[in-house]
């Protein structure tokens, strides 16, 4: 879902935001912020581009990007409502410091710090050239939120929104790891996704992509992949609510039998009782 405000709505536009051919980002939180922050990360990318079209931005430097943006926006809008009202601007302030009253120029200070946007969060991911050989690319994943940025290359996923701990929790059940074969990884990322939506915000629908192990590799996941790892999920989800009540209904056969009231048992010479308590089900 998209959030505005204090909106949340599903439109049929995709979370995916195209940096490069070869990177990508995925935005959660508020849209009107990360609209904000893609629009400035855009135009530093197509400046680059086109002043040096063979250069291949690396992931780790658009994920960085991200991150100054977050702050040159922050640092615009706290200036435009703490300081215009008072005529002010960030310039005047530092230069007028010392004829101001030093109690209000603590207090603007701390309000400035403190200066709070609505929280955002990004995946930015992608391939990068290899410095020795162009020619291959090692894939990466980074993680923005609320200007922290965070490396997830070893990790091998990044979760970030509403769901994140849903589907962080189930990637790391899955045993998700960078030499994580396709087939799994596809079946992983999809459970993690379905999984997310028991939280308050995540939609019904689900975006797709790769990207490819070359440069400018980024493209949508075939129909018949994407509808065969959502067949591949419900056959499992299926098996798994079969096999959970097939295994509660025999444990609960064991706790009545442990439970039901017993005849008297014979003992034998010793006085013990001859009866032993059922094994439990396997």
């Amino acid at each position: 879902m998209l959030t505005a405000g204090d909106i949340q709505f599903q439109p049929s536009s995709s979370k995916i935001w195209v940096i490069t051919r070869s990177i990508v980002m995925m935005a959660a939180g508020d849209v009107g912020l990360q609209s904000e922050i893609y629009t400035e990360v855009s135009k530093v990318v197509a400046a680059h581009v086109a002043a040096t079209p063979t250069d291949w931005l690396r992931v780790e430097a658009v994920a960085e990007l991200y991150r100054r943006s977050y702050f040159e926006i922050q640092k615009r809008r706290a200036e435009k409502e703490i300081l215009l009202p008072l005529g002010l601007t960030s310039e005047t302030f530092l230069t007028m410091q010392k004829a101001m009253d030093p109690g209000l120029v603590s207090d603007l200070a701390k309000e400035l710090i403190g200066y709070r946007m609505p929280p955002v969060a990004a995946v930015i991911a992608g391939n990068n050239p290899y410095i020795e050989n162009p020619e291959s690319v090692s894939a990466h994943i980074f993680t923005v939120e609320n200007g922290s940025l965070v490396c997830a290359d070893k990790v091998g996923f990044a979760c970030v929104g509403a769901g994140a701990w849903h589907a962080n929790s189930t990637l790391m059940l899955a045993g998700h790891t960078p030499a994580t074969p396709p087939a799994k990884a596809l079946l992983s990322m999809y459970s993690a996704k379905k999984r997310a939506e028991v939280a308050p915000g995540v939609g019904g629908e689900t975006d797709n992509f790769i990207v490819t192990p070359r440069l400018g590799g980024y493209d949508t996941i075939r129909n018949e992949i994407a509808a065969a790892v959502v067949r591949a999920y419900e056959r499992l989800t299926t098996q798994v609510t079969k096999l959970q009540a097939k295994t509660e209904d025999s444990l609960q056969g064991y706790i009545n039998e442990i439970l039901a009231p017993k005849a008297a048992e014979p003992q034998t010479a010793d006085g013990a009782k001859s009866g032993a308590p059922p094994d439990p089900p396997a």
